[in-house]
């Protein structure tokens, strides 16, 4: 049940990987029971076999300026590769201590590096009597490695991460010289999340992106819904586009990885991605996003080629290709 618990999160999402690989490490070196690893693996290891034989069948079918974004987490890596691992590994802490400690102000830095010991340590003493310890360490794992800023990550498991941390402090507090530390450490965040929790929640912040893109394309859309049903769409959140009008609709904003180092398309580059994806508008839905900046580089390369025909106030057009 475990195993086949692992292959779905697998299944759901490439990175619950670490699940499978959890479960199996907490089995083998709590029961050594080879048999049950064995039938805790099997589930994942068919289901990470045939994911990888559907993405390698179906991967032509992507096109290369989308394979960060459309491809399977091999692209990421195969991009990224270890060069990741240094910028990411060091950002790792970053997000929970600005979320529990960053009210402290200076204070935040040194104190975090004290919490992020706990957290390890919380992790050693969770190993012992649950799998959740081994599968958030090859989680952490990954992430050390993914060229992605690590906030939202960190966020699916921070239930999981607060329980091994908080097994951190209860150990520590047992030991009489490390009792202090903990203590205040353990303090200090409780009252760093809980005033973190208090600011933003009775103002529904977690709602505010939300509503804005959807007051945003409230008002793009009627005009959107009249373009022919022929019509090929370059346009953030491209998925919400296609629900919404069943127009064909592709990003307009492209971007790889060097290593840590996020790399953009030349207008020529740009302008051929568009071309094979047969676009004939261009829809620019927010004059602050990165996209605005990649379509102003190709308007300027190429002059005349998008033609505005529809605009909103705040920098929102609709462009026509001409052919």
């Amino acid at each position: 049940m475990a195993g086949v618990g692992a292959a779905l999160t697998l299944l759901t999402r490439t990175v619950g990987v670490a699940a499978g690989g959890g479960v199996a490490l907490f089995i083998l070196l709590g029961s050594r029971n080879r048999g049950a690893v064995l039938r805790a693996t099997i589930p994942v290891a068919i289901a990470s076999i045939a994911w990888l034989v559907w993405t390698f069948a179906h991967r032509a079918g992507i096109d290369p300026a989308l394979g960060i974004n459309y491809g399977s987490y091999g692209e990421v890596l195969r991009q990224a590769g270890l060069g990741a691992l240094g910028a990411s590994a060091l950002d790792l802490p970053r997000p929970l201590i600005a979320l529990t400690l960053g009210w402290l102000g200076v204070l935040a830095a040194p104190l975090g590096m004290i919490a992020v010991t706990i957290g390890l340590y919380g992790l050693w003493v969770v190993a012992r009597r649950s799998s959740i310890a081994f599968t958030l360490g090859l989680y952490l794992a990954i992430l050390a490695i993914w060229p992605f800023p690590p906030d939202r990550f960190l966020w699916a498991v921070l239930p999981w991460l607060a329980l091994v941390w908080i097994a951190g402090v209860v150990a520590l507090v047992s030991h009489r010289w490390l009792r202090i530390p903990a203590v205040v450490v353990g303090l200090a965040a409780f009252v760093g999340f809980a005033i973190y929790e208090a600011r933003l929640l009775p103002g529904r912040a977690w709602a505010a992106q939300a509503a804005a893109i959807s007051a945003n394309f409230n008002e793009l859309l009627p005009a959107l819904r009249e373009l022919p049903p022929t019509a090929v769409l370059a346009v953030d959140n491209e998925s919400l586009v296609w629900l919404y009008t069943g127009r064909p609709a592709v990003p307009l904003f492209l971007y790889g990885y060097a290593g840590a180092t996020e790399t953009h398309p030349t207008p020529a580059e740009h302008r051929s991605y568009l071309e094979r994806q047969g676009v004939t508008h261009v829809v620019l839905a927010s004059a602050s996003s990165p996209s605005a900046t990649e379509l102003r580089a190709l308007i300027a390369a190429y002059p005349g080629w998008l033609e505005p025909v529809r605009g909103w106030p705040g920098g929102r057009w609709i462009f026509a290709v001409q052919r």
